[in-house]
């Protein structure tokens, strides 16, 4: 039973062991998780996972409206990946990869999209909140909980990442904030 509100999917790129934790971590929040890797087949999954064994650059489909897709495959094909995913409307598209890394993709994918404004908007790279893990299953943690924030409208109120966004940040007067959501800074 799917007790996910505002019908949120998540789309994972890759059989990474980020991916394969990433997969877990939503399955246990009961988001609908579709795995799309050539190797998908080669894992064990969560009951309920859809999987694709083909590229969706290769081969994409109509997106659910309020699909979150992760790029974890190990950085082959990302600039394309990030074009197609975004040109076929995923409502967020998170990339596993460094800061450098990131820029690169950024740079090579921006000729293939086809509204550039979405890459300002619905991509974020290095993915995930500032959580200070850096074990696969942290930054899975760290992905899910940014796709959870920005899921739920949190763009207005700041996910307490370091100590700069505290103090440079203006929160409006009845938000509360993300870390203790009964709380006031």
């Amino acid at each position: 039973m799917n007790t996910s509100s505002n019908n949120l999917s998540v789309l994972i790129l890759g059989s990474s062991e980020i991916a394969r934790y990433l997969v877990k971590l939503a399955s246990v929040l009961d988001y609908p998780v579709t795995v799309c890797a050539g190797d998908a087949g080669e894992h064990r999954w969560p009951r309920g996972v859809t999987q694709r064994l083909h590229d969706f650059t290769d081969r994409p489909w109509s997106l659910p409206e309020e699909t979150h897709a992760v790029i974890a495959q190990g950085h082959n094909g990302d600039p394309k990946s990030v074009a197609a995913l975004l040109n076929h409307h995923a409502k967020h598209v998170y990339l596993i990869a460094s800061e450098k890394r990131s820029q690169e993709v950024i740079h090579s994918a921006r000729p293939l999209i086809k509204n550039q404004g979405l890459l300002d908007k619905q991509f974020s790279s290095p993915a995930g909140l500032s959580l200070g893990g850096q074990a696969s299953s942290e930054i899975a943690l760290s992905v899910l909980a940014e796709i959870q924030w920005r899921h739920h409208g949190q763009e207005d109120c700041f996910p307490l990442t370091d100590a700069q966004h505290t103090q440079t940040y203006k929160l409006k007067s009845n938000l509360s904030s993300v870390a203790c959501p009964g709380k006031r800074p």
